[in-house]
């Protein structure tokens, strides 16, 4: 009898394994959606999408997609040309020499005119974002767990989470998981620019001068940029007549101004932490520091880097009801959102960013949304903000919901429950959430159950409930950070974190 116990729990063990290397799931007898995102960790929606439901509806035996399909990179075929050689064509289709001997089992760099060669751009592609962020892939292995993972790679379940939009702790044998190696402890012993940079001048560009071999589409590609906006920024620039030396305007893509600092190499600094720190690519700054080797840097060592924001930093002082802001920035425009007031939308480096980095992936995310309103922030110069007894220090931000039935422009009015538009509104509240950048958000009452039911649906454990809402447990209880306030049934109301080493900020 034993035996035969330990055989179906083998078995068992067996197909539960088998279902979660597979990337389909056959519908049996009980079976639904909800259930079956559940198994594989998964949103419903995601099922949707993959399976091209118009609903909830599915059969018995019906073959799903429970994993997001993979692409295969675009690839294509070129003709060696008179006079060729491997580096030309690697520049003419921004790849490297190596991608190139790989994908045609190359043992040298000798082609002969008329011989035909693979190219993929997209793998291509993929390869430099991994390299860019500093990120590696690595495959699960049987047995593992997130935790173990996180540990062997000294990151963070959550990062990894993060970095792979994982909405459960559910991984599979064969799984590729995006990582970057040493995050944890870099987030432990990361500090703000301040102590190794210094301010320089700031403008709306930067320069890049013209190396030899460079193209327009490489250009683009390392200030992160497109090669309609440079030639925008340089009009009398003709792409396919690049001079050696030439000086390219490059501004920034949100609009922002352009800032250039002086960073001083710190002890156990190496470029890839140094360009993290800064937002910004290693590639870039070897652009800005010609000559620089990004394998020997030395302690004290200057480097160029250019940075967005005013020429001084922002500073939050005193409270958000009795407060001020110094040296603020502007919020500029931006396709997810409309301005009502230009001359109330200022707000520290730390506040505009977090605006911008979420309206940004709420637009990659949902190309077709409806654009919000962005009511109040702070003054130029901060303090009392007419009737509001907050916005003085340039840390809070009024916002109008996401409605289900407000076409292109969801204007300030009385949401209700039934109207709110869940899954965009909780995509925004979490981004703010998971990449700490807020201390609260008031959000009604009467609100906050369709979202509190939204998140535990995408996978949100009963500690982060617990730590995310006020709700259930009353519109007086003093916990969570999406909370009550009176009168913000048509908006919501995000207080921002102070910035990491503004001392003056409460």
């Amino acid at each position: 009898m034993r035996l035969l116990r330990l055989s179906i729990l083998l078995l068992g063990l067996l197909v539960a394994t088998k279902a979660l290397a597979s990337d389909t799931h056959t519908v049996v007898s009980g079976d639904r959606l909800g259930n079956i995102a559940s198994q594989y960790g998964v949103t419903v929606d995601q099922l949707r999408e993959w399976n091209d439901l118009d609903g909830d509806t599915i059969r018995i035996g019906q073959d799903l997609i429970v994993r997001e399909p993979r692409r295969a990179p675009a690839e294509i075929t070129v003709e060696v040309r008179s006079g060729d050689i491997l580096g030309s064509i690697a520049q003419r289709h921004g790849v490297t020499v190596a991608q190139i001997r790989e994908w045609n089992n190359l043992r040298n760099d000798t082609i002969h005119p008329g011989q035909r060669l693979i190219i993929r751009p997209g793998e291509a592609a993929a390869q430099r974002e991994l390299r860019d962020s500093g990120m590696v892939e690595v495959e699960v292995r049987p047995g593992d767990i997130l935790g173990s993972i996180a540990e062997r790679h000294r990151v963070t379940v959550a990062q990894i989470r993060q970095w792979n939009n994982l909405q459960s702790d559910i991984i599979y044998p064969g799984q590729r998981l995006r990582v970057r190696p040493g995050a944890r402890d870099e987030a432990a012993a990361a500090r703000p620019a301040g102590g190794g940079a210094s301010s320089g001048t700031s403008s709306m560009y930067q320069t890049h001068t013209v190396a030899r071999g460079e193209t327009l589409i490489g250009i683009a590609q390392r200030h992160g940029v497109t090669v309609d906006q440079i030639r925008q920024w340089n009009p009398r620039v003709t792409p396919e007549r690049l001079q050696i030396g030439q000086t390219l305007r490059i501004g920034s893509p949100t609009g922002r101004m352009v800032r250039r600092i002086s960073y001083e190499v710190q002890p156990g600094d190496f470029l890839e932490r140094i360009a993290r720190r800064h937002n910004v690519t290693v590639d870039q700054i070897v652009s800005w520091n010609r000559g620089l080797n990004p394998h020997r840097l030395q302690i004290g060592q200057l480097i160029i880097i250019m940075v967005e924001g005013p020429e001084e930093t922002s500073v939050s002082a005193g409270r958000a009801f009795d407060g001020r802001l110094i040296n603020g920035e502007q919020l500029p425009p931006h396709r997810a959102f409309r301005i009502r007031d230009p001359n109330r939308s200022w707000g520290t480096n730390f506040t505009i960013s977090a605006l911008l980095d979420a309206f940004e992936h709420m637009a990659r995310r949902f190309p077709d949304k409806p654009q919000v309103m962005v009511y109040n922030i702070s003054r130029e110069n901060g303090g009392p903000l007419g009737n509001h007894r907050s916005h003085q220090s340039g840390r809070d931000v009024d916002i109008t919901y996401y409605r289900t039935n407000c076409g292109r422009l969801c204007d300030w009015r009385r949401v209700r429950p039934q109207e709110l538009h869940v899954e965009y509104q909780w995509e925004l509240i979490h981004f703010w959430i998971r990449n700490d950048l807020v201390d609260y958000m008031f959000v009604d009452y009467s609100l906050q159950p369709p979202l509190y039911e939204h998140a535990r649906s995408r996978g949100a454990t009963a500690a982060q409930l617990n730590q995310w809402f006020q709700y259930p447990h009353g519109r007086n209880a003093a916990r969570g950070i999406v909370r009550h306030s009176r009168g913000h049934a048509d908006h919501i109301h995000v207080r921002f974190s102070c910035a990491p080493g503004d001392d003056r900020c409460r």
